[in-house]
């Protein structure tokens, strides 16, 4: 039997892991990704609550933070991780947020506003980020836009 080998073994495939992934493979790596969770198949789209959270969640989505309350723990635990299971609103670093954190910290050459937002970019653009059309704000999203 023949032993695979790796220059990186990455553990975990979602947002995090799939970007190491691929930063090293464009490097010129040999990467492998382990993930514990099962494959997404197109017929697991559209399952329903029950069977979703069994097939894709961590812990059937049970997990929870303990403190002054419980917060639920949304967690992946499939090909893809959390990314599979929740969206994400991201908006692009302020000017005025990165020189008061990063001068704050002494960061701001290492760091520079300008290398933090081409970055953005092509993240942007390998996960085709895009905005959220209206009809897919629901009753929330439309409240919080008008109240914006």
């Amino acid at each position: 039997m023949k032993d695979d080998v790796a220059d990186y073994v990455v553990v975990g495939s979602g947002a995090a892991g799939a970007t190491a992934a691929l930063v090293l493979a464009e490097a010129g790596r040999d990467v492998t990704v382990l993930e514990e969770g099962p494959q997404v198949r197109p017929e697991d789209r559209g399952l329903g609550t029950v069977e979703a959270f069994v097939r894709l969640f961590r812990d059937q989505a049970t997990q929870v933070a303990m403190g002054r309350s419980v917060m639920p723990i949304l967690q992946g635990r499939c090909v893809g991780g959390t990314t599979v299971i929740n969206g994400a609103i991201v908006w692009r670093l302020p000017e005025d947020v990165h020189e008061r954190v990063f001068g704050a910290i002494g960061a701001r050459d290492a760091l520079p506003l300008g290398a933090i937002l081409a970055r953005m970019d092509r993240i942007e653009r390998d996960l085709s980020v895009a905005r959220a059309p209206d009809r897919l704000l629901g009753g929330n999203g439309t409240l919080m836009k008008v109240g914006a």
